[in-house]
């Protein structure tokens, strides 16, 4: 569920006073633009983006516990249902980044290149996969990351681009519609898709039709 004002406002206010505190991981200027919360309430993360950073907010102690460096300019954040990963949107550097947070500890695990200008992303239904909008280039980047791997470190993938007549900012993803995901060959540890590396700064999958459209994979389901 995304926070409420009230958590939102506290949010907002321990980043503002974050420079002044004593034990403050990082003092500067952070711009916080997005909130996330995790699944069972006890973490709040913001996404700031003149710092560059992803701040993990502990709201019963009214402090920050540790803040990871994203790099370009995140500027929108979404919390998986495992209760394990975060999702962040890089404005600057045209990629989704995928974060893990243990205790408040969060740390960048992958990144993947999406469609120049991205500015917002949508988690699909059961958080096996995102959609991320790109108003610069007026596409949707679809993506996937295949079966649970517990554990283990997100892996997303470049499923396909949607091209749209105008520039997308906020989307929802319902429960009715199916997704198609790139799924793992016969050995079980590569994928058939091989847009692995989604796309790059040119806005291009390195698996494309002589259109420059990523080729269709192989089909799953979210």
């Amino acid at each position: 569920m995304p926070p409420s004002k009230t958590t939102a406002r506290l949010a907002a206010a321990l980043l503002g006073v974050a420079c002044l505190a004593a034990d403050a991981p990082i003092r500067r200027h952070r711009q916080p633009v997005a909130l996330a919360g995790s699944p069972d309430g006890g973490w709040i993360f913001a996404a700031n983006r003149r710092a560059g950073t992803v701040s993990a907010i502990d709201p019963k102690a009214g402090k920050i516990a540790s803040e990871a460096e994203v790099g370009g300019e995140p500027v929108d954040l979404a919390a998986l249902p495992g209760g394990r990963h975060l999702l962040a949107v890089d404005h600057a550097g045209d990629e989704l980044v995928a974060l893990s947070y243990r205790d408040g500890a969060v740390a960048v695990e992958s990144r993947l290149g999406v469609a120049p200008g991205p500015a917002a992303l949508a988690v699909a239904s059961g958080g096996s996969g995102c959609v991320v909008a790109s108003t610069g280039s007026r596409r949707l980047s679809v993506i996937g990351w295949g079966p649970d791997r517990g554990d283990g470190p997100l892996d997303p993938r470049l499923v396909r681009l949607i091209g749209l007549p105008f520039a997308p900012r906020l989307m929802a993803c319902g429960r009715a519609r199916s997704w198609s995901w790139p799924t793992p060959s016969a050995g079980g540890s590569r994928w058939s898709s091989p847009a692995r590396g989604g796309l790059n700064r040119s806005g291009r999958s390195p698996a494309t039709t002589s259109g420059g459209w990523p080729s269709r994979p192989t089909a799953g389901r979210w």
